[in-house]
């Protein structure tokens, strides 16, 4: 019973949150479609684009090669990590789960694998001088947060929301369930990739336990 009250709680805070997402902004035509590797020109600006999943499905990249200038918005930002979030997919997974964090690695990769911009202006504080150190250091503390939520596991199986109680306290858990649980299982996903625990899906909710 306290598992299914929990739940409920839960499933209260995320419809709770969904309605507030939703009054961020409203529907709005598509008159020009970007491609990842293509080009924007803007009046005498140039723009590359860079598709940049991870922290929402639709983030992009413009990077001037003219001032070595790039506009990240919310893929990287200079004084905290952007938060994978789970969100619908832009194209159908099959009933799967998204993986935001495992996806925002790989943006993360490509990002630092670029070499035609010097300044990186984000969506949020001070400009970037050196993209590739913090990146760094933002996959540094994701594989920090994963060996703790590993460590949770070692007295046996847990749910997602337990492991969230766990690291932040039952009040920011289920008041801040959507960004709790997005951080929960993309690093439980790291993990997973790692080979370093497994869903157990004999029972619902879908538990995590060490292999």
């Amino acid at each position: 019973m306290l598992i299914h009250g929990v739940e409920r709680h839960v499933a209260d805070a995320l419809r709770a949150m969904a309605e507030i997402v939703r009054s961020w902004g409203a529907a709005s035509p598509v008159h020009r479609k970007l491609e990842d590797g293509g080009r924007l020109h803007l009046r005498d600006r140039t723009f590359d684009l860079h598709h940049r999943p991870g922290h929402s499905p639709s983030d992009l990249m413009l990077v001037e090669p003219a001032s070595r200038i790039a506009l990240s918005g919310d893929h990287l930002i200079s004084h905290v990590s952007s938060n994978p979030v789970f969100s619908r997919p832009l194209t159908p997974l099959d009933g799967r789960r998204p993986h935001p964090l495992v996806q925002y690695r790989l943006s993360l990769a490509a990002t630092r694998s670029l070499d035609t911009f010097d300044i990186m202006l984000g969506g949020h504080y001070a400009p970037m001088l050196d993209h590739k150190s913090l990146i760094d250091e933002r996959i540094a503390a994701q594989d920090r947060r994963a060996e703790q939520f590993l460590s949770f596991l070692e007295d046996g199986p847990r749910f997602a929301h337990e492991l969230a109680t766990r690291r932040w306290g039952g009040e920011v858990a289920v008041t801040q369930a959507f960004l709790t649980l997005s951080e929960v299982l993309g690093h439980l996903d790291l993990l997973i990739a790692d080979g370093l625990i497994a869903e157990d899906r004999s029972r619902r909710p879908v538990r995590f336990v060490r292999t």
